[in-house]
């Protein structure tokens, strides 16, 4: 059996990695989400995923506490522009994914009352779970439909898994089936793309672009994804 994830400890941020984490970060968190998770698999959540959590920034060495990114640093002092080195560690290390979970604007953003044992997130004022909670654009409330939209799937679930791309540029297409149910998953990334997803006939049922409906082809826009079922 296959194991769906993007995140781990040991990896900075899936969104912030390959995405736009800045001006498209709900856009990137959801697209591969849906991705990621209506494959064949097991979805494995990592924690402050499921509210599009991106990699924080800092301008010290001292605001890391990883023996890795430490011994990166005296190593490669010296050798490159201290601001070069320090955009290398802020992409790379392995701390982008193990400061504490921003849970509130409150004191130490909700984490606890104590000391942390490394620098809070440099972001956790503009995404923590409150905020996103009461947001219009909420990648939790994304991800809680799309974990019902699977569930609820045999297709997703049981069902079998072909490439629908078909060359196309810049996308990602593909099918799930299951006896009569069909789930077809559009995925476009960067830029606006004109996608031709496979003929048939369906209705849209989960969308990160607020579409009460949509086609299954014609113009998607950055970092948009659309899920449908065939009627």
């Amino acid at each position: 059996m296959y194991t769906l994830f993007t995140d781990n400890h040991d990896q900075p941020h899936y969104i912030s990695r390959l995405g736009n984490d800045a001006e498209y970060r709900f856009e990137c968190a959801t697209l591969y989400g849906a991705m990621f998770y209506l494959l064949k698999g097991i979805p494995f959540i990592y924690q402050g995923q499921e509210i599009g959590t991106p990699d924080p920034h800092y301008d010290a060495i001292e605001d890391f506490n990883d023996v890795e990114t430490w011994n990166y640093y005296r190593e490669m002092r010296g050798s490159i522009p201290e601001r070069d080195l320090m955009e290398k560690i802020n992409f790379g290390s392995r701390d982008n994914a193990r400061r504490p979970i921003a849970w509130t604007n409150g004191e130490n953003f909700g984490f606890g009352t104590g000391k942390p044992w490394t620098t809070l997130h440099s972001r956790g004022a503009e995404v923590n779970a409150e905020r996103d909670a009461a947001s219009e654009k909420s990648v939790r409330k994304f991800y809680k439909a799309l974990l019902r939209f699977r569930k609820q799937s045999s297709a997703v679930r049981y069902g079998s898994f072909a490439d629908r791309t078909e060359g196309q540029d810049g996308c990602f297409v593909y099918l799930r089936e299951y006896g009569e149910e069909q789930v077809l998953v559009v995925c476009n990334f960067e830029t606006e793309n004109d996608i031709c997803p496979p003929s048939g006939e369906y209705r849209l049922v989960l969308s990160n672009y607020g579409h009460a409906d949509r086609p299954t082809g014609g113009r998607y826009m950055p970092f948009e994804t659309a899920v449908f079922v065939r009627k």
